[in-house]
């Protein structure tokens, strides 16, 4: 939850959501963390 927060206060608002998502993505890994994205899922 920090980590989307900070992004957000560093980027402001009115961007689209995959440059949020890659902004993110880089914070996540910055904190060490493990992340993987847009997995494809089967649907029944």
């Amino acid at each position: 939850m920090d980590a989307g927060i900070e992004v957000h206060r560093a980027l402001g608002f009115g961007l689209l959501e995959s440059e949020y998502q890659e902004c993110l993505l880089f914070e996540f890994k910055y904190l060490g963390l493990q992340v993987i994205t847009q997995r494809c899922a089967k649907i029944h």
